[in-house]
């Protein structure tokens, strides 16, 4: 049960992704996803992509987060973190 609770948190974050990126990365990134692996993630569209997380799951991101959001599994772990504080 815990497993289909991450598959949708990590469904939810491809969602955002995607929509920041483009349509093409759905179903083709995971959590071993990094800033190297997409040629369109720079610092423009990175602002817009956390910014959109943050819309998306009402979470809130401090400077120290933000830089370590390099890897979709460093996402992954500070939204999941962040949703269990609510």
């Amino acid at each position: 049960r815990g497993k289909s609770m991450s598959d949708l948190l990590f469904k939810q974050i491809e969602t955002v992704f995607c929509e920041t990126f483009g349509q093409n990365y759905a179903g083709k990134i995971d959590l071993k996803t990094t800033m190297e692996d997409i040629p369109e993630w720079d610092s423009y569209s990175f602002l817009d992509f956390t910014m959109a997380l943050e819309d998306h799951f009402d979470v809130q991101f401090d400077v120290d987060e933000l830089a370590q959001m390099f890897k979709l599994s460093t996402v992954y772990d500070l939204v999941k973190a962040k949703r269990l504080k609510e």
